[in-house]
């Protein structure tokens, strides 16, 4: 499983999951049930994962108690392997005390069939990566009594959807509705990841932080698409809401943390939680004077959402880069370049010595998401080896790091599931530290025609040209 390459979000590649019932399942899932304002219909949501087909020895259900009132206490019907965890108050959830493979997602007011879970898990089994989505119906003005009543008898009589039948169940539109069921979503994939249910590998959920306690979906779901997730929209897998309206997402908490979300940043000169990008200057064993250009540049560029690491030191002048950055926030140090910081999704190298425009970190993020490219690189000078700047997108690059194999290349994994690509650097305005300030990129010629974008560099010239640069 870990090394089947899925270009962008085009899961159509792994063909279809085996039908429910004709397959034998081998990983174990932890069915995480939140019950965060939704106690009074635990019980319904209960009952349904203890009628589920998937092997009872391979499910365990976690109800986690995230009220400040009264500790819950189960009744009724309720799954044979089951356990309440009470996280401290303001403290991140993540999948360590689960045995599952992978963690489902559950609110505690959803009624379930008795295929849900295995509709998720068919997927699991074909790739590691998954995130694994569907969309519950919503009865309308769902309140307790009589309701709650008929709603159980359907559960322990395995007619979810004969009830949702009855009490005029809807079913709302969703991000996926035009993207083929998010095949070709790309990037933008993990806008669909608005509530529960929803299944991720353990692994994927760790690496991604795990679950915060503002438990915002869409939050989570850009965090696990920084990790390399890609996402699954599952149809069959039906549910019922009975638990009233969902809130809507926090915009001013999705603002700060989910930076690709940029209509959310529109405030002029905010600086925000979360960057858009991080721009690294390799410093070690450069002139200062170098540094200082390349830092100033990156600081001074339109795109507001940027910081920059200064990673090495200068040739004799380590304390006069840091006394010259010493009230930027903006600007940090490391002995190293660092790993991608999660969720940062885009890193921007750029050697000392080097100026970009005020134009070229915007003209090149906008020109990379409209391509998906994972990999931008940009050609400075070629007169003695490549000297190149290089823009990552973290997905891809956690994503290939996932996907690779002993021997693997980061950068062909990259091209395979996203997109790289080699242009000019001086055609985005990156120029040197002793050249006249350049004009502001712009993708149309001089003539006024539109520019024709520089062709992906194939196998034989790439790979010359890649071990030269720096290394992801």
């Amino acid at each position: 499983m870990a090394g089947i390459r899925i270009p962008l979000n085009d899961y159509g590649v792994l063909g279809d999951p085996p039908d429910p019932g004709a397959w034998t399942p081998t990983l174990t899932v932890s069915v995480i049930v939140s019950t965060r304002g939704r106690e009074r219909t635990l019980p319904l949501t209960l009952a349904g994962l203890a009628s589920q087909s998937y092997p009872r020895h391979l499910m365990e259900v976690i109800v986690v108690d995230a009220g400040d009132g009264p500790p819950i206490s189960l009744s009724g019907r309720v799954p044979e392997r089951i356990r309440v965890v009470r996280p401290e108050p303001g403290t991140p959830w993540t999948p360590g005390a689960c045995d599952g493979d992978v963690v489902h997602l559950l609110d505690a007011d959803l009624l379930v069939p008795p295929e849900h879970i295995e509709a998720h898990m068919r997927w699991h089994h074909l790739a590691d990566h998954l995130v694994v989505l569907s969309r519950p119906l919503h009865v309308p003005g769902a309140h307790g009594g009589s309701l709650d009543a008929e709603a159980l008898a359907a559960v322990e009589a395995g007619s979810v959807e004969g009830f949702a039948g009855r009490s005029g169940a809807l079913e709302r539109r969703q991000e996926w509705d035009g993207a083929s069921d998010l095949r070709e979503a790309g990037a933008k994939a993990f806008t669909a990841m608005g509530g529960a249910p929803a299944s991720v590998p353990a692994t994927l959920l760790r690496a991604s932080g795990g679950i915060q306690p503002a438990q915002e979906y869409l939050e989570l779901g850009y965090r696990l698409a920084q990790a390399g997730a890609v996402f699954v929209a599952e149809r069959s897998a039906r549910s019922v809401r009975v638990g009233g309206p969902v809130a809507g997402p926090d915009r001013s908490y999705l603002a700060e943390r989910v930076p690709s979300m940029r209509r959310l940043r529109r405030r002029p000169g905010r600086t925000y939680l979360v960057p858009y990008v991080e721009a690294v200057v390799p410093a070690e064993g450069a002139a200062v004077q170098d540094v200082r250009a390349t830092v100033d540049g990156l600081l001074a560029s339109d795109l507001p959402d940027v910081v920059v690491i200064v990673a090495g030191l200068p040739r004799g002048g380590a304390r006069m880069i840091r006394d010259a950055y010493a009230g930027e926030t903006r600007v940090s140090f490391a002995g190293h370049v660092p790993d991608p910081e999660l969720p940062v999704p885009f890193r921007f190298h750029c050697p000392p010595g080097w100026v970009p425009s005020r134009k070229t970190l915007e003209s090149i993020l906008a020109f990379a998401e409209r391509r998906g490219l994972g990999v931008l690189s940009l050609a400075l000078d070629e007169q003695e080896g490549v000297v190149s700047a290089r823009l990552e997108r973290t997905a891809a690059v956690n994503r290939a790091r996932r996907l690779a194999l002993p021997g693997d290349d980061l950068d062909d994994l990259v091209h395979e599931t996203f997109a790289t690509l080699w242009e000019a650097g001086e055609t985005w305005g990156i120029v040197r530290r002793e050249a006249p300030a350049p004009a502001p990129p712009q993708e149309t010629g001089h003539d006024g025609r539109k520019r024709e974008p520089a062709r992906p560099i194939r196998t034989s010239l790439r790979r010359v040209l890649i071990p030269l640069l720096t290394r992801t």
